[in-house]
C-alpha cells in the first residue's frame, strides 16, 4: 500500500451531479460532484479553484455535449485564469442529435490566490452530467 501524506497534496477532481441546460453565455460551470479535493482549493458551489500556494499546476477539462433541435449542435467552453482565456474546447455533434466530446489540458504557473474556472461561451448548451464522469474538471499542483 502506498503511504502518502495527503496534507502535502493539492489536487481536485469534480464532475457534474446532473445535466446542465441552457445557461446564459459566459456562465461559470459548477462541477459540483467532488470526488477528490486534497487541500480544499476547489469550491464546487462557485465552480472555482483558488491556488493556495505559488507553483506549477496542471488542469484538465472534458465536456460532453448533447446536440439536438432545442439545443446547439456545438459549443465553446473556456478554461479561465483570473478572467483570461487559457484554452477553448469545442465539442461538436456535426449537426445531428448525438453527443460530442472535447478535452483540453494546460500546465500553468499560478500565484497564490489566482482563480481557475470554466465558462460556457454560448447559451442553449446541454452538457451531459448524469452519466458517470462524462464531463469533468480536475487539477493538481505539480511543483
Amino acid at each position: 500500500m502506498l503511504n502518502v501524506n495527503v496534507s502535502d497534496i493539492i489536487a481536485f477532481y469534480a464532475t457534474l451531479s446532473s445535466d446542465v441546460h441552457s445557461k446564459p453565455a459566459g456562465h461559470v460551470i459548477f462541477f459540483d460532484k467532488i470526488t477528490t479535493n486534497h487541500g480544499g482549493a476547489y469550491d464546487g458551489s462557485s465552480g472555482k479553484f483558488k491556488a493556495p500556494v505559488n507553483g506549477v499546476y496542471v488542469f484538465s477539462l472534458t465536456i460532453r455535449l448533447w446536440g439536438g433541435s432545442s439545443h446547439t449542435y456545438h459549443g465553446t467552453f473556456q478554461l479561465m485564469v483570473n478572467g483570461a482565456v487559457i484554452f477553448n474546447v469545442y465539442p461538436d455533434t456535426h449537426n445531428k442529435a448525438d453527443f460530442g466530446v472535447s478535452s483540453g489540458t494546460a500546465v500553468l504557473t499560478l500565484e497564490k490566490g489566482d482563480t481557475v474556472h470554466v465558462v460556457s461561451k454560448e447559451s442553449k448548451n446541454y452538457i451531459e452530467g448524469d452519466e458517470p464522469y462524462s464531463s469533468y474538471f480536475s487539477g493538481f499542483l505539480l511543483k
